[in-house]
């Protein structure tokens, strides 16, 4: 996992960074925006609340697709604002425990995966409907054009026969796919519809 601690209080960023590195994460340290570097890509952000509100706006909207916890005392106006507006999933208070942190860190990475697989399997699951109503309508079509074959109490010619064959499926498939079907060309297949009046 990749992490970005944004905090001013020096003691409390290096203990952090340092449990991150023990349990085989990466993490970026930094006190001001100066110092970001816009091009790498997060799992979790960590906002120390001391920040400006531009600062907090800038970062937050920055990294919206990534688990942020803000670190510090969340008043209700910044509640309002970040949380009950899932901009911020959660707040630690200070003074906090780092396990309860990575508590919360690991909470919302496990929950982030599940959401993650849960859109593949909605993907999925609207694929293989699709797919299903799809083989609806072509059993749906297939019965009625073998209704319509079956309807007959006679030997059909074959004259009627293709235009039977040309007037139920020319909708369906090409010119091309019509004649490869009825095992003529398309030429001939044009000059049967002339002779049918079709």
């Amino acid at each position: 996992m990749n992490v970005l601690i944004f905090e001013t209080e020096v003691y409390l960023r290096q203990k952090i960074a340092m449990r991150l590195q023990h349990e085989g994460h990466d993490c970026t340290n930094i006190t001001n925006l100066d110092e970001l570097e816009t091009e790498c890509t997060y799992d979790t952000v960590l906002i120390s609340l001391n920040l400006n509100d531009e600062d907090l706006d800038f970062i937050v909207n920055k990294y919206s697709q990534c688990s942020i916890i803000f670190l510090g005392t969340c008043n209700e106006q910044m509640y309002k604002k970040y949380i009950n507006t899932n901009q911020v999933d959660d707040y630690i208070s200070k003074p906090f425990s780092i396990d309860e942190l990575f508590r919360k860190i690991s909470h919302f990475d496990n929950f982030k995966g599940l959401r993650e697989e849960n859109q593949k399997l909605e993907y999925y699951y609207n694929f293989i409907e699709k797919k299903k109503t799809i083989l609806d309508e072509e059993k749906e079509n297939l019965t009625q054009n073998c209704n319509t074959f079956n309807n007959f109490n006679s030997i059909l010619t074959i004259d009627n026969y293709i235009k039977e064959v040309i007037v139920s499926f020319q909708n369906k498939h090409s010119d091309t796919e019509l004649s490869s079907r009825l095992g003529i060309n398309r030429k001939t297949l044009w000059v049967k519809r002339n002779k049918l009046n079709i």
